[in-house]
């Protein structure tokens, strides 16, 4: 198991986000996604067309925090399903993305438990987004890693210990091939 990138704690869209990584994808059938969901307190059964659903949508989320990341806006797919996935579940901020950026508008409407799970990772992704923590969230700055967080401080580029300790790693190779040549 993968320790969790800064902010996946607090935000659960962060950790949907970041379930298919360098070394897998915790998403990659049924049992594996239900046992990640258990993990994050979410028993939910899941059929193949939930998970279906559930790739979908942190493909949207994914698209939408990147783009937030690096200023530019996402597809608008994405905003369309991470707002389908809003007004399942009861009481949510719907995501509007202008040309003044992300902002939130609130709806509600009810759903069954697996939307509103899903209703659940797609409002945190506006909340994330439209927040205080939004002009924190960032892409892990280690070569061959894909996974969000959101930064606990200004220096912080990695999102992790491991991914931190590689790039220290291969500066250093780097430095002492360099100095033998």
């Amino acid at each position: 198991m993968i320790e969790d990138a800064p902010g996946e704690a607090d935000h659960p869209a962060v950790a949907l986000a970041n379930t298919r990584h360098r070394t897998g994808d915790e998403l990659a059938d049924t049992d594996a996604a239900a046992g990640w969901l258990r993990r994050r307190g979410h028993p939910v059964r899941l059929d193949e067309a939930a998970l279906a659903r559930l790739v979908a949508l942190r493909g949207a989320v994914r698209d939408v925090l990147l783009a937030a990341g690096t200023g530019t806006a996402p597809a608008p797919a994405a905003v369309t399903l991470v707002n389908e996935a809003v007004r399942a579940a009861p009481g949510a901020d719907l995501l509007v993305w202008d040309a003044d950026g992300p902002r939130s508008r609130h709806q509600s409407a009810a759903g069954s438990p697996l939307a509103d799970l899903l209703g659940a990772f797609a409002a945190d992704a506006v909340a994330l987004l439209v927040g205080p923590d939004a002009d924190r969230l960032a892409e892990c700055g280690a070569p061959g890693c894909v996974r969000l967080l959101v930064r606990t401080h200004g220096r912080r580029q990695w999102c992790s210990t491991r991914c931190g300790d590689r790039v220290r790693a291969a500066r250093h190779y780097a430095r002492t091939r360099d100095a033998a040549t």
